[in-house]
């Protein structure tokens, strides 16, 4: 369910709770996955957290991922959680253009 409020979406996981007396409540609670630490040497496209938002970890000029990535998208899913981890940027090793761009 998507409840907007100011002009942002907001994301919201539902739950109908059914008792003995075939009374119900619903309960409404907000999907956010765990804040994401900026990685050394780089940067987060942004600190938005809700659900079904990508981030893009990407390394400052000169560094690269441990596996030679220079930039890598994270989701988040409906099961609050992101679909990969930030890691960290390190020096880039024998790669020249990459530091003189």
């Amino acid at each position: 369910m998507v409840v907007k409020k100011s002009a942002r979406r907001y994301y919201a996981r539902i739950s109908i709770l059914l008792s003995n007396s075939n009374k119900y409540a619903v309960l409404f609670s907000a999907i956010y996955c765990p804040k994401l630490t900026v990685p050394d040497n780089g940067e987060l496209s942004t600190k938005d957290v809700a659900w079904n938002t990508v981030v893009t970890v990407t390394c400052n000029r000169g560094f690269k991922m441990i596996d030679d990535q220079l930039s890598k998208s994270l989701l988040c899913l409906d099961q609050i959680v992101w679909n990969d981890t930030v890691t960290n940027c390190q020096r880039a090793k024998n790669d020249y253009l990459n530091i003189i761009q």
